[in-house]
């Protein structure tokens, strides 16, 4: 037979897993990806200024990785631009890129 304090403890264990929960959405962050930006064609990586909808964030030197990405990269849909003398490239980007370790950014020549 279940007691009424047996009730309570279920009621606060119940409360306690709830609490957990909303606790480690709020917590938990999504890690944005590394990018790597690739001219597919001759298949060598690119190097430039990276910027996020417009705003600068960082450099991308001759391996073509950029880890610096900011974690409201997860949250919209943005536009990743890469800026050198010789290009100026974009890609649209989702929030479910967050869900890669690595999103390779391939150029097409004339695309």
């Amino acid at each position: 037979m279940i007691t009424k304090n047996m009730l309570k403890l279920i009621g606060v264990i119940v409360l306690i897993t709830f609490a957990a929960m909303i606790l480690s959405t709020l917590l938990i962050k999504p890690v944005p990806p590394v990018l790597k930006f690739v001219d597919e064609k001759t298949d060598t990586a690119l190097s430039g200024f990276v910027y996020l909808d417009d705003k600068y964030i960082g450099e991308v030197y001759e391996d073509g990785f950029f880890n610096d990405l900011p974690e409201e990269y997860c949250k919209g849909e943005h536009t990743i631009t890469i800026k050198s003398s010789e290009y100026e490239l974009s890609w649209g980007s989702m929030p479910s890129d967050c869900k890669a370790g690595l999103i390779t950014l391939n150029y097409k020549d004339g695309e």
